[in-house]
């Protein structure tokens, strides 16, 4: 079966607002950086959008959006080849050093406090067995992730490897913010911010 990946990036400006203050003229103008990306499994092909967000020097990234259904050849995926399509997108992303963030727009799963508790704690011991030291502040809401010192080399990951880390980093911050929203986080890249809000941040 041939089965591809590919992205497709155009400028879009969204709007154009000219606004009196007093004697004075002010022009705003909005402008994002909209992606398509796109999955071709044999004669089928599905576009799914994305935008690129974040810092535009350092800690730029690309959001990916997974619909609630996704339908391959008439067919709806179930929920395990969903997250294998996202898996892919994933791994094809990292694979070419490009941060992202690939969701589902599905409302996140509630969790307990003790929940809460236990996937943080569990995170950041996942994290520190694989060179990495991760800070997490409940109180602002931050999470800090650092390469170990010491650490001269790190042997290039599986593509196992950069899902289960890339799960591990969504759950994380998920159990950081603990808040509902319209998307589920699947996966989170090396690098990628996550958030524009800069009280509530991850930063590699």
């Amino acid at each position: 079966m041939d089965e591809r990946l590919s992205a497709e990036i155009s400028n879009y400006r969204l709007q154009h607002r000219l606004i009196l203050r007093g004697e004075t003229w002010e022009l705003w103008q909005g402008y994002r950086e909209i992606a398509k990306l796109r999955y071709q499994t044999g004669s089928e092909v599905i576009d799914f959008p994305g935008e690129w967000v974040g810092d535009r020097i350092l800690k730029l990234h690309i959001e990916v959006d997974i619909p609630a259904q996704v339908e391959i050849g008439g067919h709806e995926l179930d929920e395990p080849a969903v997250a294998g399509l996202a898996a892919r997108m994933h791994v094809a992303l990292c694979s070419m050093k490009v941060r992202n963030v690939v969701a589902r727009k599905t409302p996140w799963p509630s969790l307990s406090e003790s929940e809460r508790d236990r996937i943080l704690v569990d995170f950041q011991r996942w994290m520190k067995q694989r060179g990495w030291r991760a800070t997490v502040d409940r109180a602002d809401e931050k999470i800090l992730i650092r390469g170990r010192q010491f650490c001269f080399s790190r042997d290039k990951p599986s593509d196992a490897e950069i899902v289960d880390q890339g799960t591990w980093v969504a759950k994380a911050w998920h159990a950081l913010l603990y808040k509902e929203v319209d998307r589920t986080v699947l996966f989170v890249s090396e690098g990628a911010r996550l958030t524009s809000n800069w009280l509530a941040e991850l930063r590699w």
